[in-house]
């Protein structure tokens, strides 16, 4: 049976962050938060194939970008690049008084898959803070019979067919992982589990019920939380499909960690 480990992130309960998990926002400041439409041109992630290799194999680069509408004192820009829900690549960037900023990541790969990428975009400008997410797919058809081929919207009934199918796949497979979750962790059969990449439909303030700066705590704890458990893992050869889940009346937020071999 395949391996998977639990990490309860509990909101409200959680100890203050460390130095390397610290939010960019909010340090010694008395910040207020603001829509970030109020203050961003852009904050979107794109994924596309960079270059081919030998042998099958490409390179993507995943790129994670805002642009605010004045130099901002600080930004920061996180990405995260799941490839059919585990994850592959993750790359973060900073920057101070400038007004755009891009986390950017080249990762070789091979074969079909599906490609997924979750960013998060921040900005502090005091008094002033603001923050959003992005999400995007990327679609890579490589087969023995046909010329590697990527989509991110699907244009022809060929891509159209094609983008179902990874889709299907993918959510039986994810949907295996939930309820293996769910019934390992005694989770009632209500509790919604949701990928990363639906951060924002179920986070965002204020809509998840949370002060804006709880919320981006939160992502900051589960981003890092992520990034380590998977740099450790891939160590072992094996690679991790992470599943949230909010009790909104709890007020707890619990982060599911999936293990399979590579």
């Amino acid at each position: 049976m395949k391996k998977w480990f639990l990490i309860f992130l509990v909101l409200f309960l959680i100890p203050g962050a460390s130095e390397a998990h610290a939010s960019l926002f909010k340090k010694h400041e008395e910040l207020h938060y603001e829509r970030p439409a109020d203050h961003f041109n852009k904050a979107a992630g794109t994924i596309t194939i960079h270059h081919t290799l030998d042998n099958d194999e490409y390179v993507l680069e995943s790129k994670g970008t805002l642009e605010t509408k004045s130099p901002a004192e600080n930004q920061q820009a996180q990405i995260i690049l799941l490839e059919d829900g585990y994850v592959k690549d993750s790359a973060a960037a900073w920057s101070e008084n400038e007004n755009d900023i891009t986390a950017r990541k080249r990762t070789a790969s091979e074969d079909s898959g599906r490609y997924d990428l979750a960013g998060f975009y921040g900005m502090k400008n005091a008094p002033v803070y603001t923050y959003d997410w992005s999400s995007n797919s990327l679609y890579v058809l490589d087969t023995p019979i046909s010329d590697l081929h990527s989509f991110s919207i699907a244009d022809t009934e060929q891509e159209k067919r094609t983008g179902k199918m990874m889709d299907t796949i993918i959510r039986q497979q994810q949907q295996h992982v939930k309820r293996f979750i769910k019934d390992s962790a005694g989770l009632q059969e209500s509790c919604r589990l949701f990928p990363l990449t639906e951060w924002k439909k179920h986070m965002a303030p204020p809509d998840s019920g949370l002060s804006p700066d709880t919320v981006e705590q939160a992502w900051q704890d589960v981003y890092h939380t992520v990034v380590d458990v998977t740099a450790s893992q891939q160590k072992q050869r094996k690679k991790v499909m992470p599943f949230l889940s909010w009790d909104k009346e709890r007020k707890t937020l619990s982060l599911y960690i999936h293990f399979s071999r590579t």
